[in-house]
């Protein structure tokens, strides 16, 4: 019998369970999708927030054990090798996050794309105003990689930064944690940012969660070990 392979897409305000798109069954399958895909988003209503809650703690479990990793090499390399590294740290992320809060307002509708709407897993409470969303999170980006590019800089060019190094960082790291919804999101409900290609379907979204486990180490250490 010839099979049907099916996928569910999940947009706001419609039934998860009810709404899947299916495949035309003279499609030849690749090997990515031989088996049936079943999105997170067309779950029960506590199943996906036990799942919310499973991928933040994996999130934050994958940045304790790069925190750890990151200890035992400075244990390792020669003294001040780790240091003199870490002092590139800012250098690097504050201008990433400049660019990435320009973003924001440069192609807003497409950062406006993966806020989640409210009742999102059922439950999520805040309302839903994506373009205002958008652009509070784009000014802290944009202030915030300033000002850790500002601090970054200070011990080069011998001046005292307008706000100190672990402030920054703890102000970015707290701005981190409060848009992970909006990333979880696309990985729940398989949303991909407007004008964007799509993110392969998990492993995309997996390399996306250990690239942001990383930032979440970079931040802790530089605010709370520096």
């Amino acid at each position: 019998s010839a099979l049907t392979f099916t996928r569910s897409y999940v947009r706001p305000n419609l039934d998860a369970q009810k709404l899947v798109k299916a495949e035309p069954e003279s499609a030849e399958p690749s090997p990515a999708t031989a088996n049936e895909v079943v999105l997170i988003s067309s779950l029960p209503d506590y199943q996906q927030q036990l799942a919310l809650a499973g991928i933040f703690a994996a999130l934050f479990a994958g940045a304790g054990a790069i925190v750890f990793a990151l200890d035992k090499l400075d244990y390792l390399l020669p003294p001040l090798w780790f240091d003199n590294w870490e002092t590139t740290w800012p250098l690097g992320l504050g201008p990433v996050f400049m660019l990435a809060g320009i973003g924001h307002f440069v192609a807003m509708d497409s950062f406006s794309s993966i806020v989640p709407p409210q009742g999102t897993w059922g439950f999520w409470p805040v309302p839903t105003a994506p373009k205002f969303h958008s652009a509070w999170t784009g000014v802290c980006e944009f202030v915030g990689g300033a000002l850790l590019t500002s601090a970054g800089l200070a011990p080069f060019f011998g001046y005292a930064p307008p706000v100190e190094l672990e402030v920054c960082s703890g102000a970015l790291l707290a701005l981190l944690i409060a848009v992970t919804p909006a990333n979880i999101y696309m990985a729940t409900h398989d949303v991909t940012m407007e004008g964007t290609p799509p993110v392969p379907y998990p492993s995309g979204h997996i390399i996306r969660g250990a690239f942001q486990s990383l930032l979440f180490a970079f931040f802790w250490i530089m605010t709370f070990q520096d």
